[in-house]
């Protein structure tokens, strides 16, 4: 039986076979030119196919005459990769009218936001969020990261913690388990993800409590946090930084010095370049020779 050229370039497609796919939809648009479905599966060849593609996907993308709401968001994140981010957001905020329904689109929105700086904006938009989707986590989560961005440490704790108990009440997990005896036990993708995001959550919350100079809330999250995930090297970091504040250098060093030895190159590069930036960690940097 012979195969169409469509065919053949969705069979390409899924072997990750993008030069053989190209040829075929090319094939397939020499005698159907304004096929919006070859257009679009042409658009997603270019954008596996790297930067010096972007454009040509997002021309494709443009000509489709009957555009769905996945083609716009598609145009969106095109633009995104092109560094045209005002045009990207133009173009999902094309698509408000289906926040309600489609959160994906909501959060591509606030993204951009975000990434233009625009925190003032991006923080009303996950408030309203918040608002009509109370016993979704993710939202409160923006909340509180855009409030840290906004420099309000106060209403991003209050995020925090709300995220953290609507996680809590909504998922049956061991909060208190390493994420590893979870995978060990067989765990699925999803449980690895909630509870490496509640540890993030944790980590957030810990982070602004240390700034607000709760000491003792912020050790306790690095240390619940911890427990989840034991072979992060920041984690143990930050509490030396607490220990630092609290004016105990000797525990401050050995914290310090233990995560930096353990963590990665890149990861040491990030830690090392933190503590440098905050000026009441002078005397932590100092005895760690950095």
């Amino acid at each position: 039986m012979a195969y169409t050229p469509l065919q053949l370039a969705e069979a390409f497609l899924k072997a990750g076979e993008l030069p053989d796919a190209l040829d075929a939809l090319n094939q397939q648009l020499a005698v159907t030119p304004k096929d919006d479905d070859v257009l679009r599966l042409r658009a997603q060849v270019y954008m596996r196919g790297g930067r010096a593609q972007f454009q040509l996907a997002y021309t494709d993308l443009s000509s489709l005459q009957d555009k769905t709401r996945d083609d716009i968001f598609s145009m969106s994140v095109v633009l995104e990769k092109m560094g045209r981010l005002e045009e990207a957001l133009v173009s999902a905020g094309i698509l408000k009218n289906f926040f309600e329904i489609d959160d994906r689109l909501r959060e591509r929105y606030i993204h951009l936001l975000h990434r233009l700086e625009r925190f003032d904006e991006a923080r009303a938009a996950a408030q309203l969020a918040a608002q009509q989707h109370p016993d979704d986590w993710r939202w409160r989560q923006w909340v509180g990261d855009l409030a840290v961005e906004s420099g309000d440490d106060k209403a991003a704790a209050d995020a925090y913690t709300d995220a953290l108990a609507i996680i809590r009440a909504r998922y049956e997990f061991d909060f208190n388990a390493p994420a590893a005896v979870l995978e060990n036990a067989g765990g699925d993708a999803i449980s690895l993800t909630i509870v490496a995001s509640y540890a993030r959550l944790l980590v957030a919350r810990g982070h602004v409590l240390r700034r607000l100079h709760y000491f003792d809330d912020s050790e306790a999250d690095y240390v619940a946090a911890e427990k989840l995930l034991p072979s992060d090297a920041a984690i143990p970091f930050n509490r030396g930084l607490v220990a630092a504040l609290r004016g105990d250098s000797a525990e401050a060093e050995s914290l310090c010095r233990a995560a930096l030895a353990s963590a990665t190159p890149a990861l040491r590069a990030h830690l090392i370049e933190s503590l440098e930036e905050e000026p009441d960690f002078e005397n932590l940097a100092s005895l760690l020779n950095l």
